[in-house]
């Protein structure tokens, strides 16, 4: 295959547009308007902020040029490459120049075409249909699996120069598995809380997220948890949890959810992860109205700690899709509540009772393959193991187990937001 690169002008509705074909196939990467193309040059930017240079007077007012607010430049009249560098030409007289390179890899990030370097990217350009961008959906997953180098990684490797390989497999696959990460060795010890704090900062993210459970929680009254921390959740029991995802009832649920297994109970007390993805897009295939209804209908999610002085609430559909694309996984069935339907609902299913019985039916077909073998990875955490989940995308539950206070089941850990987590992927060169 050419890794050729190629850009030509296209008129389109009286328009004159810049387009840019990769390979053999001229597959087409990008549509660029002259009025975008005109914007993005440097000289636009100021160097120290990276920010748009845009005229503003002395009492705070924009100083428009158009009604529209947008620069008079004219129309795109020419454009070639010459030495790996686009020559723009515009009406107005104006000629600039855009490395080639840096021009792909603007067009890639804002189009979200992700993780290949400048010379991979004409293959993903043609080989990437199903607009997962680089994801990779998985199902029929096992504990041996998760241990093998395409999804694990030992601690003091993320730590010592790993994070762009650590991020690239949790963008992949929305999981990861970090071997041999110090746990405490007494009460006292803080080695623990000291890894999930350097992990956090200095790799997934920029610290630990705050919530209603502190920075860095754990299962058990340990010390090292943050004083005044909530305990209002299942997590807290021995009883088995359902696969969900967390923070439900956050408007920004987190982007990571990292568990560390520092004690284990004689017996029970298995992981259990899913690709929310995979899961969604199999609801899709087999049940095309569950899928819509799950992706349309907004969903409530409540959580109450008197206690801390903690009401929160969220409401968004199960599965959120850009472009018909999944994008979110949002459910936990403790902390959604029941659904009243608004009168844009009713409008379309006519009655509650309708809509009521449409909606169960669509989270029985969701809970039914949540719960089907194959969409299951399950596995007993070693001590010292963490796991790091994609909270907007995986799923994470546990089975029951048996505890005593010499062997209690003990799992530390964090949230990383997804703001903090995309940011540190784009600085990597994962452009999400």
């Amino acid at each position: 295959m050419s890794n050729q690169v190629t850009a030509k002008i296209v008129q389109h509705l009286g328009q004159v547009r810049l387009k840019l074909l990769a390979g053999e196939r001229n597959k087409v990467i990008a549509n660029i308007p002259g009025g975008w193309l005109r914007e993005m040059h440097a000289s636009n930017f100021d160097p120290s902020t990276e920010q748009k240079i845009v005229p503003c007077s002395s009492d705070g007012k924009l100083i428009l040029t158009q009604n529209s607010g947008a620069p008079n430049y004219g129309n795109l009249s020419s454009c070639n490459i010459q030495n790996g560098d686009v020559i723009a030409a515009w009406s107005d007289g104006t000629q600039l120049k855009y490395p080639l390179q840096d021009l792909v890899l603007e067009t890639k990030r804002q189009l979200r075409h992700n993780l290949s370097p400048f010379e991979e990217y004409i293959a993903d350009a043609e080989s990437n249909t199903d607009g997962y961008n680089g994801r990779i959906l998985w199902s029929g997953l096992n504990a041996d699996d998760l241990r093998t180098p395409a999804l694990s990684m030992a601690f003091s490797d993320v730590l010592n120069g790993g994070n762009r390989e650590a991020l690239e497999k949790l963008y992949k696959y929305g999981i990861l598995l970090i071997k041999d990460a110090p746990i405490d060795s007494s009460p006292e010890d803080q080695s623990n809380r000291a890894a999930l704090e350097k992990l956090t900062a200095n790799v997934l993210g920029y610290g630990p997220r705050q919530t209603l459970y502190g920075t860095i929680w754990s299962t058990s009254k340990s010390v090292n948890v943050d004083e005044g921390a909530s305990t209002a959740d299942s997590a807290y029991t021995a009883d088995p949890i359902a696969l969900h995802t967390d923070m439900t009832y956050y408007r920004d649920h987190a982007g990571l959810q990292i568990f560390c297994m520092t004690s284990q109970p004689p017996s029970g007390g298995e992981n259990i992860f899913a690709d929310g993805f995979a899961v969604g897009e199999a609801l899709r295939k087999i049940n095309p109205e569950a899928f819509e209804i799950l992706s349309t209908v907004r969903r409530r999610y409540r959580c109450i700690d008197h206690a801390g002085g903690w009401h929160l609430e969220a409401i968004d559909p199960i599965i959120s899709c850009t472009d018909g694309v999944i994008t979110s996984i949002r459910h936990n069935n403790l902390d959604r509540l029941p659904d009243v339907p608004t009168d844009t609902v009713l409008e379309k299913y006519q009655s509650p009772e309708i809509f009521h019985e449409k909606l169960n039916e669509a989270d029985k077909a969701w809970n039914m393959l949540l719960d089907s073998g194959d969409m299951r990875l399950v596995t007993r955490l070693e001590l010292g193991e963490m796991v790091v989940v994609a909270n907007q995308r995986c799923l994470h539950g546990r089975q029951t187990f048996v505890s005593s206070e010499k062997y209690p089941r003990t799992l530390t850990g964090a949230y990383v937001g997804q703001d903090d987590l995309e940011s540190r992927m784009r600085e990597c060169g994962i452009f999400v």
